[in-house]
């Protein structure tokens, strides 16, 4: 069944080829190849939504429904391409292309198409879609629809789905999670398609725009995400489509592009409570251009944006509401991430860790250099670094296998590019457009925004995507404009940046701690069940033996308590992989539980299915390495 994950991708090459082909002649193709592929990725996005939607409020999310759904949908672009002929349309011609941008656009398809073999080969392990990004899916699965359920893991049930979706589509079409990691996969390269075109805009050569992907590419937790279950690449690929669009908008106010603002923003929205803190500043610009040159037309074009904002959000707020009683639950582990106080010195501390942190190398001696620094900081403004008012946990720096983790992963290249643009821009000002303050000053005040109202994270590397990707549009912009003059130096330029990000993106790789790539056991040569665990090898046993007891047992019927930060998914893959469906809800939810020395509730306790009669108990806890079936 497997190759049936073919549909989906027939039905996004049919509309890239539907929209390649109906845009303007005069667009070089280029310039109409990355229009068409994001367009491609809104409509699919958009038919995926309502796909799921639909099908659960009949409770009818199963193979032969997707399957159908997927069909019937595929059909149509196919049809108008066929029926009108667009194909014969078709033609391509990139205006100023020279053989030496081969080179960086070869680089950028060879670690693409490399990173797309890993997502195929390497199965979800990484920690928060072992504990609910995957979890939540395979509830979904079960139940056959996304309505709220009672969970221990209250992450399952309160965090935005939208990228879980479309994993909950692959596995059903496929039985196997085998295409679970391409999701980010699919929203980085939208990502790399988005970061080209602003740089486009922003006045950037071709070469420019090629090493603009090639440089996001190369920031670490994008390159790591890239091959996971996480959401952060699917929400920052949204957050950027929007700014793009709203960037359009203001040269060219069309209903077209208020489609496609309003799409992203509501899918950014639906994906990740981070967005509303990168979006903002954009909003309170679209709404200031409003203010400034009030048309009907604008109106209307306000009116289309928030609509799909609306209509793409209203489905989860509506959930929250009806099973809640409240817009947004302030219960769990969300309420955690908030700062508890607010002052110009909290504010400047944990801005000097998010920089602090994401300097570091993987050298000790250095990192213990910056980890001074940090603290000597904070003693000088009379804060504590640790001050969990403002703290996720205590301060720590990434060292060892944290500097290379999906969760942890710093970005010193693309910190250092910030830090040294700052200057430059200053000095270099005049040869800057209004549009490149525009997006620096929105995006750098998103950045400060995060900060200000987010404790901080040893894992908030991963909220700030989109910031670093917006560093290398506008790394590659000032190397254009400024130090780029001639044919000569632009080889050269052209040269080391390419093979010195490929090396760097090698690097990180090889170092993954979520993947292995060499040794004697790698993704190459190692048993699929036990990659799941090669962040907890110690696990994997006590699930193996539990799994052996439920299958002994032959129970249908099983609960489970399970902390808020384990891994229940790993009992999900071993029940599959032995052919077992059991029925597994969660039960003893508890009241409180301990986060960060503070007593937090779970909302879910009131949805708990107290007529649910279990044959089996099971009891799971990481942290003390057991998993006990209790008859």
């Amino acid at each position: 069944m497997i190759f049936l994950i073919i549909i989906p991708l027939i039905f996004i090459i049919s509309n890239f080829l539907l929209f390649y082909t109906t845009q303007k002649k005069n667009f070089y193709s280029y310039h109409k190849i990355r229009i068409s592929f994001l367009w491609s990725l809104l409509i699919t996005s958009i038919n995926t939504f309502f796909a799921t939607e639909l099908l659960s409020l009949f409770n009818s999310i199963n193979f032969t429904n997707i399957l159908l759904w997927w069909l019937i949908t595929t059909l149509c672009p196919i049809y108008f391409l066929l029926r009108y002929r667009f194909w014969r349309n078709f033609s391509l011609k990139i205006n100023q292309w020279e053989k030496t941008l081969s080179v960086p656009l070869i680089a950028v398809f060879f670690l693409v198409g490399f990173l797309l073999l890993i997502a195929i080969l390497q199965p979800p392990n990484n920690w928060d879609g072992m504990t609910y990004h995957m979890s939540r899916v395979m509830h979904w699965i079960q139940n056959q629809n996304i309505n709220y359920y009672a969970s221990n893991i209250d992450r399952q049930i309160l965090l935005n789905p939208f990228a879980e979706y479309g994993i909950l589509h692959t596995v059903v079409l496929t039985d196997s999670d085998y295409f679970a990691n391409s999701i980010q996969w699919i929203a980085m390269m939208g990502i790399l398609a988005t970061v080209s075109l602003i740089t486009q805009w922003l006045g950037g050569s071709l070469l420019a725009q090629i090493l603009t992907s090639l440089l996001t590419l190369s920031a670490p937790i994008i390159l790591l995400e890239s091959f996971s279950t996480q959401n952060d690449l699917v929400a920052s690929f949204f957050v950027l489509m929007a700014i793009y669009g709203i960037i359009e908008l203001k040269k060219n106010m069309s209903f077209v592009w208020a489609l496609w603002i309003g799409g992203a923003i509501g899918f950014a929205l639906f994906t990740k409570s981070t967005s509303y803190f990168f979006l903002l500043p954009w909003v309170l610009y679209v709404l200031w251009l409003f203010y400034k040159n009030y048309t009907k037309k604008f109106l209307y074009v306000g009116v289309i944006i928030s609509f799909l904002v609306i209509v793409i959000n209203i489905p989860f707020y509506a959930k929250n509401i009806y099973y809640f009683q409240t817009l947004i639950p302030r219960t769990g582990t969300l309420s955690t991430v908030t700062n508890e106080k607010f002052s110009i010195s909290l504010f400047g501390g944990n801005f000097i860790k998010t920089i602090g942190y994401n300097l570091t190398l993987n050298n000790t001696n250095y990192n213990r250099l910056l980890e001074n620094c940090i603290y000597g900081s904070h003693r000088l403004m009379n804060i504590n670094p640790n001050d969990k008012r403002v703290n996720f946990g205590g301060f720590e720096m990434p060292y060892g296998n944290k500097f290379y983790s999906q969760d942890y992963a710093p970005n010193p290249l693309h910190t250092w590019c910030f830090l040294i643009l700052l200057p430059i821009i200053y000095i270099f000002r005049e040869k800057f457009s209004k549009e490149f303050f525009l997006t620096f000053g929105l995006l750098c005040s998103a950045f400060l925004f995060l900060m200000f109202m987010l404790k901080w994270q040893p894992f908030g590397t991963r909220f700030q995507v989109t910031f670093w990707a917006m560093v290398s549009v506008w790394m590659m912009v000032v190397m254009d404009k400024i130090f780029v003059k001639s044919k000569k130096i632009t080889t050269y330029v052209l040269f080391i940046m390419t093979l010195g990000l490929s090396w760097l993106n090698i690097h990180y790789l090889l170092n993954a701690t979520n993947v292995s790539l060499t040794g004697k056991e790698t993704i190459f040569n190692t048993e699929r069940e036990k990659v799941y665990f090669a962040l907890r090898y110690n696990l994997y046993d006590s699930y193996k033996k539990l799994v052996g007891q439920i299958q002994e047992s032959k129970c249908e019927k099983i609960s489970i308590k399970i902390g808020l930060d384990d891994w229940e998914y790993g009992l999900w893959v071993l029940l599959r992989n032995r052919g077992m469906k059991p029925i597994i809800k969660h039960q003893n939810i508890d009241k409180k539980g301990e986060l960060v020395d503070k007593k937090i509730e779970n909302a879910t306790i009131i949805l708990e299915d107290k007529t649910f009669e279990p044959c089996a108990k099971i009891f799971i806890s990481n942290e003390k390495n057991i998993a006990i079936l209790e008859k």
